[in-house]
């Protein structure tokens, strides 16, 4: 046998063994197996030769990947594992401490007291007010009688230094 005939014929004894492995109806029927019907194809008649032909070794097929499946979520266990803590564990000492840690009490911090408002003119003494550089009076406007140079304080200061009221702002 000439080594292109023999370069063809293994080819197609492969894919004769493969097909008939598998079943010409798709490899569905694993019961059955179809029985191959004859092709076109020029088959060769084993004629005694002087050297052994070789015999073609079928080639596996592969196994299909299995199709990965759910994992169930591990359920928790009643005994502790070994795994360590994300913090220590603090031990109890019969030594004192250093700096013992203050306990707070119900009243470490008195409240805040708050100043008794007074009024004055019908107003808190808390009010901002104006007081202008010339004439030293005491306004409740920036702009009244078109006062331009003026010193900004509460209603209690600028009574306590004893400036005047003005009429039109305190009528």
């Amino acid at each position: 046998m000439k080594p292109a005939r023999r370069a063809l014929l293994i080819p197609i004894i492969i894919v004769a063994v493969c097909l008939f492995a598998i079943g010409l109806n798709g490899g569905t029927d694993d019961t059955a197996l179809a029985t191959p019907s004859p092709t076109s194809a020029a088959v060769a008649t084993a004629s005694p030769t002087l050297e052994p032909t070789p015999t073609p070794t079928a080639e596996p097929t592969p196994t299909p990947t299995p199709s990965p499946t759910a994992k169930s979520t591990p359920s928790p266990t009643a005994e502790p594992t070994s795994a360590p803590t994300a913090e220590p564990t603090p031990e109890a000492t019969t030594e004192p401490t250093a700096d013992p840690t203050p306990v707070p009490t119900a009243d470490s911090t008195p409240a805040p007291t708050e100043e008794p408002v007074t009024y004055i003119k019908g107003y808190p003494s808390n009010t901002e007010v104006y007081v202008s550089q010339s004439s030293h009076k005491i306004h409740l406007r920036s702009n009244c009688s078109g006062m331009k140079n003026y010193t900004t304080m509460t209603l209690g200061e600028a009574e306590s230094r004893g400036y005047e009221y003005c009429s039109n702002c305190f009528n």
